[in-house]
């Protein structure tokens, strides 16, 4: 009797470890570990789980909960539409434990061990097409295992999901392998070999020194936080405006005047930054708020004069919010040469759903570079960064220096810093990513911080360090996502073929019975 009672229930245990260490294994709380071991356990439940439908509806339920838990207050949508992107996020989530569970047998072979792996990267790369961005990718979850991370130079993001999620499924036939007292078969050591490759690849590449090339001094100078200076009622008026909605103009009035007072001292320490030595400062995400196009065209002199008298190239990041509610706000950075020359203009092209994109123009879909002498220099702006097909149009342009202004809250500061870092690694390009309510970072081509500055963690939000101007093409800036699509190629004929091995087996042993 016990040991029916052990057949029937054993298997909730697995779906207990695997709902639990789910948590832990993206968003919030995020241990990189735990993104390898939950899915051995949920891959557990579900093989072994009687029914027809409730492993599904158990499983299905816990993955969602778990993305609901550790998700929340990272995503910046209404309340509704983050039950929305919970609910599929579920259902894409569940889609390779199911097709896993259909192709399972017990006498599995290296083939059938792909299905999991191939199916979590095309359901993730797929969905991703559709999104325009890659928050919750599994590779994201690696990125302070740096020798792993390198594998993002030849396949993206997308080749550590696969080696992470190829663990899963290649443990349980060891598991299983080990109950029925089979001996590993040769092939089975297949992901071990590539694991241990993949490793020792990562780390000699971390090794090997880069690409010699003069360094140019970098400045990333924070303003004065707008929250110190605007009420509660402050910001949502400003909020409210942005939203093209009717407001009280004199209260709008005196908003404007607490953001124009902080002008003065970013320009102080641009200033400051420049005589210490800065050949480049750049300015977060809409350092500048300018109300109305007359307005920016003072502000747009003031920045020349400011780059001209101190002779740097200035990035400076300004946010247009004009007068009328039916003209579209805007979200750009300008470069200022040495010379005072407007030399290049970015508008923000990936702009946030429901926040940002009903309010604000976006960008052609183009990155333009400009030449100086450090080389060439390309930037985009924060939610552009988190589409690396987008980023990767820069592939073979041999950029020197990639900026990314951008803007953060505290919950979101440590992922997306973590996020940003693969941009780096993918095309080989040192990152500047200036963050306002955010962390600060000067990156170098393998994803290596070179410098943090904490938003909360200091008063004098100034970053600087000396970065590298080499150009170090990387396989992935050649091939793009080659990689991801050799896997939705594979994905369909590998559970076709598994199942129909499946099929063969289960008639084979009918006739045998």
């Amino acid at each position: 009797m016990r040991e029916g009672l052990r057949a029937r229930h054993g298997h909730k245990i697995w779906l207990l470890l695997g709902g639990v260490l789910m948590l832990f294994a993206n968003g919030r709380w995020l241990v990189w570990p735990a993104a390898w071991l939950a899915p051995v356990f949920m891959i557990r439940y579900f093989r072994h789980a009687e029914g027809r439908w409730r492993p599904f509806l158990w499983g299905g339920a816990a993955l969602w909960v778990a993305g609901l838990v550790s998700w929340f207050g990272l995503i910046p949508f209404p309340l509704p539409i983050f039950f929305v992107i919970a609910t599929q996020g579920a259902i894409l989530g569940l889609l390779p434990f199911a097709l896993d569970r259909f192709t399972h047998n017990r006498r599995r072979g290296l083939l059938q061990t792909l299905v999991f792996p191939l199916s979590s990267v095309s359901m993730a790369f797929l969905g991703s097409l559709r999104s325009e961005t890659t928050w919750g990718a599994v590779g994201y979850t690696q990125a302070s295992v740096l020798p792993l991370v390198q594998l993002a130079s030849v396949t993206g993001i997308w080749g550590l999901t696969f080696v992470v999620t190829w663990f899963a499924s290649w443990a349980n036939e060891a598991w299983e392998d080990w109950e029925d007292g089979r001996r590993l078969r040769p092939l089975q050591f297949a992901y071990p070999v590539l694991l241990v490759l993949v490793l020792t690849g990562g780390q000699l590449r971390l090794s090997f020194a880069e690409s010699a090339a003069a360094p140019v001094k970098v400045a990333s100078v924070t303003p004065p936080d707008i929250l110190d200076h605007l009420t509660p009622e402050d910001l949502v008026l400003f909020q409210r405006f942005f939203m093209k909605q009717d407001v009280d103009t004199d209260r709008l009035h005196a908003v404007r005047a607490k953001l124009e007072a902080t002008y003065p001292e970013l320009f102080r320490l641009t200033r400051r930054e420049a005589r210490r030595g800065a050949e480049i400062v750049f300015w977060p995400e809409a350092s500048v708020v300018a109300f109305g196009a007359a307005r920016q065209e003072e502000l747009l002199q003031q920045m020349r004069a400011l780059a001209r008298d101190e002779e740097i190239y200035l990035g400076a990041s300004l946010a247009l919010v004009p007068d009328s509610t039916r003209e579209l706000n805007e979200n750009k950075v300008v470069l200022i040469d040495p010379e005072g020359q407007l030399v290049g203009t970015y508008y923000k092209t990936r702009l946030v759903p429901h926040v940002e994109e009903p309010f604000t123009r976006g960008g052609d879909g183009s990155i333009g570079t400009v030449d100086t002498p450090y080389g060439p220099l390309a930037t985009v702006i924060c939610y552009d960064l988190d589409n690396p097909r987008f980023i990767a149009q820069l592939g073979g342009r041999d950029v020197a220096l990639l900026f990314a202004p951008s803007g953060d809250w505290p919950a979101i500061k440590h992922l997306h810093a973590a996020m940003a870092r693969f941009r780096a690694v993918e095309l080989g390009v040192s990152l500047v990513r200036p963050a306002n309510h955010g962390l600060t970072q000067i990156v170098d081509t393998r994803g290596r911080a070179m410098a943090t500055m904490d938003h909360y963690a200091t008063e004098d939000r100034v970053l600087t360090a000396s970065v590298a101007t080499a150009v170090n093409q990387t396989p992935y800036a050649r091939w793009g996502d080659a990689f991801a699509w050799l896997c939705v190629g594979a994905w369909l004929p590998i559970v076709l073929l598994s199942s129909l091995v499946l099929r063969r087996r289960q008639v084979e042993l009918g006739a045998t019975v």
